[in-house]
């Protein structure tokens, strides 16, 4: 697993436009993913998706889910990928919030699942031809980068799993540092 995380960081947009920025989820929107239900859909707003109280990642009781795959530790960065950990906090309460809706992803597939401001989350299929999860656990992939990611700057960047399938990564980063995938031969 951190071979394949290891090879995806390279692949990465090399050049970025200016430094991160600390911008605030409150000013702007939540822009769901191609596919994914609109926020009016859930009869939510940005701000109600922000007021949301953080969701227990692992139940009602708080307990660590049953064992349904590898949990690895995320892998950070890198440096000129760190942005606004409140920001990736807003697009986990949102992607969390579609519970038991399929996210799917299709072989190399880079799709957007949540922008706010200059804040991305994408996920990545690595394995057969479509991978897909719960919604739910694509947000725990992210919400242990968040974890294990967030530096004292309140800045955080990284992949991680999904919850209970390594064949998806979850990555939370700048907007602009565009995941291009060259050829298949790149994920060796």
């Amino acid at each position: 697993m951190a071979l394949i995380i290891s090879l995806i960081i390279p692949i990465l947009l090399l050049s970025l436009a200016h430094p991160a920025t600390a911008l605030s989820a409150q000013l702007h929107e939540l822009i769901p993913g191609p596919g994914l239900p609109s926020l009016a859909s859930l009869n939510l707003t940005t701000s109600d998706i922000i007021n949301l109280p953080l969701p227990l990642p692992f139940g009602p009781t708080g307990q660590d889910p049953p064992q349904r795959g590898p949990r690895k530790d995320p892998q950070c960065g890198p440096e000129d990928a760190y942005t606004n950990v409140d920001s990736l906090v807003t697009c986990y309460k949102y992607i969390h919030r579609l519970g038991t809706e399929f996210c799917e992803f299709r072989l190399h597939e880079v799709k957007t699942l949540c922008r706010i401001g200059g804040v991305g989350v994408v996920g990545i299929g690595i394995g057969k031809e479509v991978e897909r999860s719960y919604c739910s656990d694509v947000a725990l992939g992210l919400l242990t980068v968040i974890d294990g990611c967030t530096r004292p700057d309140q800045s955080a960047a990284g992949f991680a799993a999904a919850n209970g399938n390594g064949n998806i990564i979850v990555g939370g980063t700048r907007v602009d540092f565009v995941i291009h995938i060259k050829s298949m031969a790149a994920w060796g």
